[in-house]
């Protein structure tokens, strides 16, 4: 084997070398993407669940969303439907949502 079949060969090698370590880092920036995408959605899921957990606690908060939003008819049918109080139904309605916006950020993040 001569020299210059020798370099050929590292040559080759090298190309190789190049074309696995962009395969690799493309698999890699793939990855970190998906990651980031859960861990922003989480944040989201986890501050909306705050949000609408510190409205259910709090009555004054959820009472001006409540008219803020133009539910007061449909939380007084709610309330009539499952024999709640007008302020429990909010809260119970509220908590729901907090709940759902909490396992929605699970539920996405594995899925």
């Amino acid at each position: 084997m001569n020299w210059d079949a020798i370099g050929a060969v590292g040559v080759i090698l090298g190309a190789l070398a190049v074309v696995i370590t962009l395969v690799y880092l493309a698999l890699q920036i793939l990855h970190a993407k998906a990651t980031a995408a859960d861990a922003n959605r989480l944040a989201r899921a986890s501050g909306t669940h705050t949000a609408a957990l510190t409205t259910a606690m709090d009555g004054e908060v959820q009472q001006a969303l409540i008219k803020s939003i133009g539910a007061s008819e449909y939380y007084e049918g709610f309330a009539q439907d499952f024999g709640l109080t007008y302020d429990e139904a909010g809260r119970a309605d509220i908590w729901n949502v907090s709940w759902f916006w909490l396992h929605w950020g699970q539920y996405r993040s594995i899925n």
